[in-house]
């Protein structure tokens, strides 16, 4: 993933897409930095899908009823990821605009690191 292969969206970022995940990045996010976190979790993103499914379990089964950590999975589809730079820290946020479980809500899930710690979710709508 490199600078070039972002392109301007009609929200005013910049954005990156493929099968897996959607990366929305402002144009003064559009760093190697920034770029190379958004490139490492979209790598391990795929793997940390039961992990996510575990942190979104009791918050999705309490709203939706859905008892299933596979369900979820299959649920969530493809993300947007924000990248959050906090005293030269990184981390980020998931959004899940294209779950199936309705066609009202959000999801976000916070996170520290490359997907490492989870931490605040939320569902709008």
């Amino acid at each position: 993933m490199q600078k070039s292969d972002f392109i301007l969206s009609k929200y005013d970022d910049f954005r990156f897409e493929n099968d897996i995940i959607i990366v929305a990045l402002f144009e003064d996010q559009l760093s190697d930095s920034i770029i190379n976190f958004a490139e490492r979790v979209l790598q391990v993103y795929p793997q940390k899908l039961e992990a996510i499914a575990e942190h979104l379990y009791d918050d999705i089964n309490s709203f939706y009823g859905i008892e299933s950590k596979d369900r979820i999975i299959s649920g969530l589809n493809k993300p947007t990821l924000n990248v959050h730079v906090w005293n030269e820290k990184m981390s980020g946020s998931l959004v899940y605009c294209e779950h199936d479980f309705d066609q009202v809500h959000i999801i976000t899930l916070e996170f520290d690191g490359i997907l490492e710690k989870f931490s605040y979710v939320s569902i709008d709508g």
